[in-house]
């Protein structure tokens, strides 16, 4: 799995991490699952000019299957797992390099996905879950958009300034080839293309014009 090639390269050993990039100059590795059942609270700062890895701040509290997303200013992670699946949100602030609690999002899931433009994050599915939720960067306000119309969990995001693709993943049924396509202005779907493979587990990364999804 794609965790397991990340993990030889971090501080720390951890699952189902969610990495966050910024439009900047590093990225963050945040939470997880460390050996046995030990969730973790520990950070990664990965400075991509030198590819160098050193601690970065901890969490406000341990977590993991969660979601995160950004833009070049803050970065929201939500939802998740705890001692129980949570609602709850960390909001980190790139200027200081601190985490502050964030606004609770509507509904609390584990392994749901996010993607983000520069002012909304959108955090969609989760077991049991069809939703689509937005975190507004510039309040901290919450909203809930266009819902699935199935359950999607353990997949794959990926976006740009105008879209969101949520892709593969598990409907709790059978594992996933398919995708859904947001658009951020209406927080709207249509059916995205089917990728090659049917895979859960899987992570996604874009750039202006395209993604890549891999496992």
């Amino acid at each position: 799995l794609q965790e397991k090639s990340m993990l030889e390269i971090l501080l720390s050993g951890r699952l189902a991490l969610p990495p966050v990039e910024p439009s900047g100059g590093y990225a963050f590795f945040v939470g997880g699952l460390q050996s046995g059942s030990v969730r973790s609270d520990y950070t990664d700062k990965y400075t991509y000019a030198d590819n160098t890895i050193v601690p970065g701040t901890t969490l406000l509290a341990t977590r993991y299957r969660g979601a995160m997303c950004g833009n070049a200013v803050v970065a929201i992670y939500g939802g998740g797992t705890q001692t129980g699946t949570v609602a709850t949100t960390e909001k980190y602030t790139f200027g200081t390099q601190s985490f502050a609690g964030g606004t609770v999002l509507p509904a609390g899931r584990a392994y749901l996905r996010a993607a983000s433009n520069m002012t909304q994050g959108l955090f969609v599915g989760g077991v049991g879950s069809t939703r689509a939720d937005m975190y507004f960067y510039a309040d901290d306000t919450t909203g809930t958009g266009q819902a699935m119309t199935a359950v999607r969990y353990n997949g794959a995001a990926a976006g740009n300034a105008e879209v969101a693709v949520f892709a593969q993943g598990h409907n709790g049924s059978v594992t996933l080839a398919t995708s859904v396509v947001y658009t951020h202005a209406t927080v709207t779907r249509v059916n995205g293309t089917t990728l090659s493979q049917q895979t859960q587990g899987s992570l996604g990364v874009g750039d202006a014009s395209h993604a890549l999804f891999g496992a």
